[in-house]
């Protein structure tokens, strides 16, 4: 239910823009923030390298911040003609970026990164046991898993035969997998036909990479069909939100567990960049619903555009990048670093390092994402401890209510933000 206007959007873009202004060394420069309307929806390809097209050739920006998060069109357009872009493309491979190399920039997770965590703690919590968090129907039988995926770009089906391959070596390969489009048009017959393929497949466990509006319509399905498998959320974006988790059927969803890379949630009224909107401005930002996912791309560009110095170029702002250490490790937020780091074996152009585990509880009630009170919220394992590749816990506590939390309403121990007054007063 969120009704932000595009008109809403840019004039919070724009009032992001002046905190930076306000408050970072920008070497004499000043950002003028051009908001550009995008032509077709977040799969189009072609109306997304037109639009590159036009940003390129009208405005000749030094950086494009956002764009489609179904096609990688967007971003590839940008990079051939010299404009660096940052979260404008959906999760591709390690050489995608290394061959843009300086232009093309992720917040996220790269979908390799993520298939790293996954596997790490699908071997370590998950094989070789019963799918004892499914229906009862199941609760007995070996895991059986299933994979059932989004296919967001033409790397698509590359990067799920590399999962795939994976999961096999871990002792958990696929007994059935379905790739399924994001159409508003003909998801609801996707789903019939995919849930048919899972139940026929004898299929105990699903594990769910893809977007966050489909699962309404996987689990009614499967509901439907009176099929009831554990589903494991693989660090989809937006999945792992209790906004959109509570428009799922919850009798499907109450057996909903998995990896996420967001952090256990905090009051946003004292932390993140709503509390930061407030505070600086003095009042309700215009887009309150898209805020959070807005704020993460000029936090980024305006951090490392301090840290160049005077003598700005793509390449510089790169090596600046790669230069930091990465961000404060905390259970509040996530770890991001970018560059060569220990972490993984090749250069990193994506920002989030490390993950957490929770599970759905569908009787909790609480506040979502959006402020807004419900019933039926995420629960972090262990209070939200997050770990690096190589750091998983062997030790299963999923549905397990000691030392889970679902929301703080102070931040962490060590974690309180720095109080300062308000420019608004």
């Amino acid at each position: 239910a969120v009704n932000d206007t595009n008109e809403q959007q840019g004039q919070t873009m724009l009032d992001l823009v002046e905190y930076y202004h306000a408050f970072y060394e920008l070497y004499g420069r000043k950002v003028r923030l051009v908001n550009f309307e995008g032509t077709g929806i977040a799969t189009d390809e072609v109306a997304a390298r037109a639009d590159a097209a036009l940003i390129a050739e009208q405005y000749e920006p030094f950086a494009v911040l956002g764009g489609p998060a179904l096609t990688s069109a967007f971003g590839d357009e940008l990079a051939a003609r010299g404009i660096m872009c940052i979260g404008c493309t959906p999760g591709q491979p390690t050489e995608f970026y290394a061959e843009r190399d300086p232009l093309v920039w992720s917040l996220g997770t790269s979908s390799a990164q993520g298939q790293t965590h996954v596997v790490e703690f699908v071997t370590k919590q998950l094989v070789g046991k019963n799918a004892e968090h499914a229906g009862e129907e199941f609760r007995d039988q070996p895991r059986r898993f299933g994979y059932l995926y989004l296919d967001s770009s033409g790397a698509a089906a590359d990067l799920a035969q590399e999962f795939a391959d994976a999961m096999e070596a871990a002792g958990a390969p696929f007994a059935e997998t379905v790739v399924y489009a994001l159409d508003p048009a003909t998801i609801q017959a996707t789903a019939s036909q995919a849930i048919s393929k899972m139940k026929s497949a004898g299929v105990t466990t699903i594990v769910f990479s893809g977007d966050p509006v489909a699962p309404r319509d996987f689990t009614r399905e499967a509901t439907a069909q009176e099929y009831f498998p554990e589903w494991v959320v693989a660090g989809s974006t937006l999945v792992d939100t209790n906004a959109f988790s509570r428009t799922y059927d919850q009798q499907q969803w109450q057996h909903a567990f998995g990896v996420t890379f967001g952090a256990v949630r905090t009051d946003t009224n004292l932390v993140g960049s709503y509390a930061l909107y407030k505070w600086f401005n003095g009042t309700e930002p215009p887009a309150p619903g898209r805020l959070p996912v807005m704020a993460p791309n000029p936090a980024l560009f305006f951090a490392v555009l301090q840290g160049v110095g005077p003598n700005l170029t793509h390449e510089t702002w790169r090596d600046a990048l790669f230069a930091g250490t990465g961000t404060r490790q905390a259970i509040s937020q996530p770890f991001l670093s970018w560059g060569d780091k220990e972490y993984w074996p090749y250069t990193d152009y994506h920002g989030v390092d490390d993950a957490t585990i929770f599970w759905w509880d569908a009787e909790a009630t609480g506040p979502d994402e959006l402020r807004k009170e419900g019933q039926g919220m995420w629960q972090y394992v262990d209070g939200g401890t997050r770990y690096l590749p190589g750091q998983w816990p062997t030790e299963e506590r999923l549905f397990d209510p000691e030392g889970a939390e679902d929301f703080y309403t102070v931040p962490p121990p060590g974690e309180e933000p720095p109080s300062y007054p308000s420019p608004a007063g």
